[in-house]
């Protein structure tokens, strides 16, 4: 992973997926966890990106995700237990398969390792009923993603 303490906090290089099912996006949760927020997960070394979304969508959903453009490079800045964390991130727009379970479903569990996963669809107006990380993702995440072809970056702090 690539993950890297250092004597001021963490140091964080992760993807994650901006996935919709008609006007609901997908947001998940661990059991350790109080709030909400896209799926992915951490690059490994000499892994690119749109690699690194594809495993950690088939390891913890068990479906296959269609990597799209790549809507947001943001680096985020946030308190992760009791540290600062200093995290860059890749956010694509992605589709599942039209015969995906998963657009089925308005909820189901996963695993990531130790951690057991809750994943669920949810409405704009739902959303903005949650608590959700970046705190960014309710709004950005509606503003029509992937209609520009610009890749938008970003600093965001928590």
């Amino acid at each position: 992973m690539l993950t890297f303490p250092h004597t001021e906090g963490l140091f964080n290089c992760r993807v994650a997926a901006v996935l919709f099912n008609g006007n609901k996006l997908l947001l998940h949760t661990s059991n350790r966890d109080s709030f909400w927020s896209l799926p992915g997960g951490r690059i490994e070394f000499g892994e690119a990106s749109e690699d690194t979304l594809v495993r950690e969508m088939r390891e913890e959903t068990g479906e296959e995700v269609i990597p799209g453009g790549l809507l947001w490079l943001v680096e985020n800045f946030y308190p992760w237990a009791d540290k600062p964390c200093h995290e860059i991130c890749f956010y694509y727009r992605c589709s599942l398969p039209e015969d995906s379970s998963l657009l089925r479903k308005e909820q189901w569990s996963g695993r990531d390792g130790e951690l057991e996963l809750s994943f669920r669809w949810f409405s704009r107006d739902e959303i903005s009923e949650l608590t959700v990380y970046p705190s960014f993702i309710p709004e950005k995440a509606f503003e029509n993603p992937g209609s520009s072809p610009e890749v938008q970056k970003f600093v965001w702090r928590e």
